[in-house]
């Protein structure tokens, strides 16, 4: 009786050992998140902001990107005025997308901007992910619309979704399922010298 439970405890030992915590063992993705966020005036007298995008991209956008399809990523930025009388609430909501393609012929990514103005080609994804993962000079609002007195916040949001076929046409094609990504709401106050900072 005694050797059966000297065995037991012996086997309970060694299978905490090697046991791996299943977020390890798994190699569970890191979800996308915005990040590194900073503010500057911009010379028209605009407030702009540069940020990043951290974490991993999913194996369904790698799929999405083989089977043919558009990956978009949509940049969202609120300004709010804290609640002060009737004061409060959203004064400036603005987005912009960036459109990430496959090209299956020569294997290569190419990253074209929402307005058609800029479209750039990669030999790989990580360099094209490294462009969508950085925002530079994202004008969200002028600073005319920025009350000293007052106190702002900055609310930051990024969608990763895949383009949208038609629904008859999702439903007869083998590519992926319908999925996207969003981070959270990153919310952080706007500085109170920014509209006097020259």
């Amino acid at each position: 009786m005694r050797t059966q439970l000297t065995t037991r405890i012996i086997f309970a030992i060694l299978a905490l050992a090697f046991w791996v915590p299943p977020s390890f063992a798994d190699g569970e993705e890191i979800a996308p998140r915005v990040d590194s966020v900073s503010f500057k005036r911009g010379g028209g007298d605009s407030l702009l902001i540069d940020f990043g995008l951290q974490g991993d991209i999913s194996k369904e956008i790698v799929e999405t990107l083989d089977s043919g399809l558009s990956v978009r990523i949509t940049y969202r930025a609120r300004v709010v005025r804290s609640a002060s009388f009737f004061l409060g609430g959203v004064i400036s909501d603005r987005e912009f997308d960036r459109l990430l393609e496959k090209d299956n012929l020569t294997n290569t990514y190419r990253v074209s901007d929402d307005d058609g103005g800029k479209v750039r080609e990669f030999e790989t994804l990580a360099q094209a992910l490294e462009l969508m993962r950085t925002v530079e000079n994202f004008n969200v609002v002028p600073l005319t619309s920025i009350l000293p007195d007052q106190n702002y916040q900055l609310e930051l949001q990024v969608k990763l979704e895949e383009f949208r076929l038609p629904f008859l046409l999702h439903r007869f094609l083998p590519f992926t399922g319908l999925w996207d990504e969003t981070t959270p709401w990153l919310v952080l106050p706007v500085p109170k010298n920014i509209s006097q900072t020259r």
